[in-house]
């Protein structure tokens, strides 16, 4: 099926490497943040299929590090989770670039959680982004629970026209989702992006941006101008709830030590010691008065 610029269905890499095409998985996580491949695995895709990557990893920036060293091809990326718990998709033209934003509007703005929320709006990192040379993207509009966008889009109208473009084919999202993504980015004539948003490294390169583009920089260009197309295929509900465990499992690891369990239990104890000593006296109490019943009821015999 066809929408547009977008086609539901396998990318067909061979085919698209053969009319020149440039590919990207525009939207994937890795071990730093909540999926579970780290980037050896990744490059290792990558070689295998011909296709370039977008990590973006929440509010972390290591794993575009590493694929510099590597010398992989990738567009430097990272996904903004902001105060609201709605997520920010930032495309860097260069690394530098990256790691400046990175180290003034995320870095130090961490919430409790490794990769969970920053103390910034979406505001706040939208009119920073516009410092750089970057495109800012709406992540999954229509996602499940708080991260639908389109909830606060409602009551902020203006909020969605700060973006530069919207992702309008999210892997992990539905099909009817996604079409609801791609009606909204038409009715506001918005440039348009799509990934996998895989967590884990079988999901890489399920969904691709692709355009004619020899450098990241042209490609993200052509993204602007609207010269790109997106192919691909949703992973389902079932496996999507699958692939976040091990995300799930890293951050309850990362946040239980900080409960201290002895002291909660004897917190706890503390709070209803007070309702259990009343309830005690008050069935010790009913014994005793059952108890001298019996005897007067003995004694009247």
């Amino acid at each position: 099926m066809q929408t547009g610029r977008v086609w539901f269905r396998k990318p067909d890499y061979s085919f698209l490497r053969y009319h020149d095409y440039m590919m990207f998985d525009m939207h994937f996580h890795t071990i730093y943040s909540d999926g579970n491949s780290n980037v050896k695995t990744v490059m290792k895709k990558l070689k295998k299929t011909g296709i370039g990557i977008a990590i973006t990893d929440h509010n972390d920036i290591r794993a575009p590090l590493e694929l510099a060293r590597e010398k992989a091809f990738f567009i430097p990326a990272i996904e903004v989770n902001c105060v609201e718990g709605r997520d920010v998709l930032i495309y860097f033209y260069n690394l530098s670039e990256l790691q400046d934003f990175y180290t003034k509007n995320v870095m130090d703005f961490k919430l409790k959680g490794p990769f969970i929320r920053i103390s910034k709006s979406m505001n706040d990192i939208l009119d920073a982004s516009k410092n750089y040379n970057c495109i800012s993207c709406a992540a999954h509009p229509y996602g499940y629970l708080w991260k639908n966008l389109s909830k606060v889009t409602k009551n902020d109208v203006g909020l969605l026209n700060k973006f530069d473009s919207i992702e309008v084919f999210n892997g992990e999202m539905t099909k009817g989702k996604n079409i609801k993504a791609i009606e909204l980015a038409a009715s506001k004539n918005m440039p348009y992006t799509g990934g996998s948003d895989g967590h884990v490294i079988f999901n890489l390169g399920k969904v691709v941006t692709y355009s004619h583009a020899n450098s990241v920089e042209e490609f993200l260009d052509n993204i602007k101008k609207q010269k790109n197309f997106i192919t691909g295929t949703m992973t389902g509900k079932i496996h999507a709830l699958t692939t976040h465990s091990e995300g799930a499992r890293r951050h309850f690891a990362a946040n239980m030590p900080r409960i201290n369990l002895k002291d909660r239990i004897r917190s706890g104890m503390e709070r209803i010691k007070p309702k259990i000593n009343i309830r005690i006296d008050s069935f010790m109490e009913k014994r005793r008065r059952k108890n001298i019943n019996r005897i007067i009821d003995r004694m009247k015999k």
